[in-house]
């Protein structure tokens, strides 16, 4: 099912998160930004989030967030807006796919992962280019996963782009897009 409302969507991804769902569907639905801090019970630490839509360009997963919530925002969150808006969050997502903030990369490397044949590999791409370089091990991991969901629907595009690109992966990140394949 494919949600088209943030009405719709923001509630289920509360419940999809647990603990910090009541705090997400409250930030992710004010027209204000929210900064708040739930605990995140996996790894000890906090997130703060900033509604997340085409006409808040500086909100966004932001120092203390980890993995557990940029992620489900990312795959979630940011799809559905991405389907809905995609011009505008297009041109968001390449921005953040340059910022200094590491989970704000790593949500634009993420934002397209169940589009399947819908994935505009453009996007994709120009999301991980300005990112291949990279020595953290979050954003080898999150080009690696995006691939790899890309390669369920169209294995030959993503083994040419590993191969055409293989010398700027990391090893992980070449691992996890060949995983299944």
């Amino acid at each position: 099912m494919r949600l088209r409302s943030r009405s719709i969507a923001v509630p289920l991804l509360a419940l999809l998160i647990g603990a910090a769902g009541a705090w997400l569907a409250r930030a992710a639905s004010s027209p204000a930004a929210i900064e708040a801090r739930p605990p995140n019970p996996v790894a000890g630490q906090t997130v703060l989030l900033r509604e997340t839509s085409p006409d808040a360009p500086d909100a966004a997963p932001v120092p203390g967030a980890w993995w557990d919530f940029v992620d489900a925002i990312a795959g979630r969150q940011l799809g559905d807006i991405l389907r809905t808006d995609p011009a505008r969050m297009s041109k968001l997502m390449r921005r953040w796919a340059r910022d200094p903030n590491m989970w704000k990369r790593r949500a634009a490397i993420l934002c397209q992962l169940g589009f399947k044949r819908e994935t505009d590999l453009t996007l994709l791409y120009d999301c991980i280019e300005p990112n291949l370089g990279d020595k953290e091990f979050f954003i080898r991991k999150a080009i690696g996963w995006a691939l790899r969901q890309h390669a369920w629907t169209d294995p030959r595009e993503v083994k040419r782009y590993v191969k055409a690109n293989r010398d700027r992966l990391s090893g992980l990140s070449v691992r996890e897009a060949l995983k299944n394949i």
